[in-house]
């Protein structure tokens, strides 16, 4: 029939590894899209917690919430924290989707295993469609935050250091015009120095996309 005469034809041994590279990298990229999964469930529920809190004026995580203040209501220069509570809930929860995504695609790419299905109605929709909702959201959540930083960064820049990516321009940029006669790799290294020398002690990038260093203080008392 039909569909044995497609098998027959496209199922060679290439398409074969294809398919299963393809099911190696989803596995990963699902695996790596884990590792944040309690991070970014916890940014996502503090800042709509927040949200709600600023709409509603119900208190309901018993602590005190604003801009500039961490987890457990401290005053912190982690940019994450100064960015607005609603810019935050909507980046996060992009993220949280984006994992989301990112297992429906592992699931569909398991019970669509063959590389026929994977090629056929319905199986090339159920895979590729949340993969490609998982990038989407990812890059979105990425632009916002950047947005979001960048503003931050021009209004309070004694606070909050450029971003590193900055400093790796500006070695490029030296490299390429050739004054300095030093390598690449070298004024790189000189420029990463700089950051790091500037920049120390102040609130640096939130990656919110992965973690936020959050400094937690003991209560307990050593009798």
């Amino acid at each position: 029939d039909g569909a044995a005469e497609y098998v027959s034809e496209f199922c060679n041994l290439s398409q074969q590894m294809f398919n299963v590279n393809i099911k190696v990298i989803v596995i990963i990229l699902t695996y790596i899209n884990l590792l944040p999964l309690a991070w970014r469930s916890a940014i996502m529920v503090d800042a709509w917690a927040e949200v709600v809190e600023a709409v509603t004026g119900i208190d309901v995580d018993y602590r005190e919430a604003g801009i500039g203040l961490d987890f457990y209501g401290r005053p912190t220069d982690a940019m994450w924290f100064h960015i607005p509570s609603r810019k935050r809930a909507v980046i996060a929860t992009l993220l949280v989707v984006a994992i989301l995504c990112q297992v429906m695609n592992l699931v569909g790419a398991i019970i669509y295993w063959d590389y026929v299905d994977t090629q056929t109605s319905p199986g090339v929709v159920v895979i590729n469609l949340p993969a490609l909702g998982a990038i989407i959201s990812q890059v979105i959540a990425a632009s916002v935050q950047g947005k979001e930083e960048a503003k931050l960064i021009a209004a309070q820049p004694d606070k909050f250091p450029a971003p590193m990516t900055k400093y790796l321009k500006e070695g490029y940029k030296e490299w390429r015009a050739g004054k300095s006669g030093k390598t690449l790799w070298a004024l790189l290294k000189a420029k990463l120095d700089q950051f790091h020398k500037e920049n120390d002690g102040k609130g640096g990038q939130s990656a919110g996309i992965i973690e936020i260093g959050v400094e937690v203080t003991s209560t307990s008392n050593t009798a």
